[in-house]
């Protein structure tokens, strides 16, 4: 409800400096501090608002976060455990992208399965999320074939990209391959 009452007054203000600008106006910042107080103040009067609480709204900035943690199935190196490393954290802001390098578990493995779970922890950087305690199922599964046979700890760089409408896209990269 507050982001649409700020996009609202936000465009009123955008209106009312187009038309006492009698130009073109996509961004408020564009205007003088006289034009924007004056928009200001006809968006406070159009809406029964005090001038200050128009100020504050206008004058504020919103920030979308997400509701859950993303991350993908690991072996952690020292335990050799199963366990979850999260890319993307539950109340990071959105948009978030995300790179991390991980390493291939086995000499002479020839592809990663990149498994993608959901959870409500927020954890240390490199630190694991018990699997129990994510999702029962992936919420997505991609095998990148790495087209040969590599040495154990090959690099395998995987991204998350979580959009401003909530989608998730995961891309997997290494030895010149990719997969989305």
């Amino acid at each position: 409800a507050l982001y649409g009452h700020k996009s609202m007054l936000d465009e009123a203000v955008r209106k009312t400096l187009e038309a006492i600008s009698g130009g073109d106006v996509t961004d408020i910042s564009q205007a003088t501090e006289a034009q924007k107080e004056q928009a200001e103040r006809e968006v406070a009067r159009q809406f029964n608002m005090s001038l200050p609480g128009v100020k504050a709204v206008v004058g504020k900035s919103i920030v979308n976060t997400t509701a859950k943690s993303f991350g993908v199935k690991v072996i952690e190196s020292g335990s050799q455990r199963l366990v979850v490393r999260n890319l993307v954290q539950i109340d990071d802001t959105v948009p978030a992208t995300v790179t991390e390098t991980f390493g291939t578990h086995d000499e002479g493995q020839d592809r990663v399965d990149i498994q993608v779970f959901v959870n409500q922890k927020r954890v240390s950087e490199g630190q694991g999320v018990e699997l129990e305690d994510c999702q029962e199922d992936p919420l997505g599964v991609a095998l990148l074939e790495l087209g040969q046979p590599v040495p154990r700890g090959t690099p395998v760089e995987i991204s998350m990209i979580l959009g401003p409408d909530g989608r998730l896209s995961v891309h997997g990269r290494s030895c010149g391959r990719e997969v989305s």
